[in-house]
């Protein structure tokens, strides 16, 4: 299958994404090219005006994951700044997770700001991202494991139970609601509490919480991770879960998780 591709060599968008499908260095082409934001065309003006990267993508009104900015001064037209994007920004311009880009140019600087949109999970796919995340969590339980210094044994895979995802959806939605990540909900109640609410009736309780991440591979990780949200994970005590998240465009991270571990009584 060919791409066509015209160069419009006025164009410093282009020059990028000619680079990104023809790779560069070590580097192999990308078959998807950058979409032009204006947001990020914002931002761009912004930092090449001295606002520090991050604060100038967020007061443009672009909400990101992750980010980078390039900037050349040249007076050699747009083989030269071809040649300089392949020989020094390879890296940001073959980056497989950036998908939007915004350009500022002034005489002969350019700068263009290179970003990964913040895209979580909608509230409609929370059946399936959570199905996503306890097959994850029970082919690691599956296996040997470290979690910082404790060693845990291969255990049993954990079933699924709707009695412990109402408890983490109600503390995902705190946190998100209220803004922060933690295991004390904002009305002082603890993992064993909210369990109590939610009805289910235990033996042992753990909770793992996690914010900002948008898929179910990238909190699971997360938490392997950690020492101690992977201990909890490890735990053979536990033989059910339930897992939630929620959302809140306006809060620091944006998307709040906690996973409830069980046994019942």
């Amino acid at each position: 299958m060919m791409l066509a591709w015209r160069l419009c060599l006025s164009d410093p968008v282009d020059l990028v994404n000619v680079a990104r499908l023809q790779g560069c260095a070590e580097h192999v082409g990308v078959n998807t090219l950058l979409r032009r934001d204006a947001r990020l065309d914002e931002a761009a003006r912004r930092a090449a005006g001295g606002e520090a990267l991050r604060e100038a993508v967020t007061a443009a009104g672009y909400r990101m994951k992750t980010t980078a900015s390039i900037e050349i001064r040249t007076a050699g037209g747009d083989t030269r700044i071809a040649e300089i994007l392949a020989e020094h920004f390879c890296d940001d311009v073959t980056n497989r997770v950036f998908r939007d880009v915004g350009v500022h140019r002034s005489g002969d600087d350019l700068r263009w700001i290179l970003a990964e949109p913040f895209a979580p999970p909608r509230p409609e796919d929370m059946p399936a991202v959570a199905g996503q995340v306890l097959a994850l969590i029970n082919d690691a339980r599956a296996q040997p494991r470290r979690c910082g210094g404790q060693e845990f044994s291969a255990t049993q895979p954990l079933d699924y139970s709707a009695t412990l995802e109402r408890a983490a959806l109600s503390h995902a939605q705190d946190m998100a609601v209220n803004d922060f990540m933690g295991h004390v909900g904002s009305n002082g109640n603890t993992p064993d509490i909210r369990a109590d609410l939610a009805g289910y009736p235990w033996r042992s309780i753990g909770e793992n919480v996690a914010a900002g991440q948008t898929s179910a591979e990238e909190v699971v990780n997360g938490w392997l991770a950690s020492p101690s949200h992977c201990a909890t994970l490890m735990d053979p005590r536990y033989s059910e879960t339930g897992i939630a998240y929620a959302q809140n465009p306006d809060a620091g991270h944006g998307i709040y998780w906690a996973q409830v571990f069980g046994r019942p009584r």
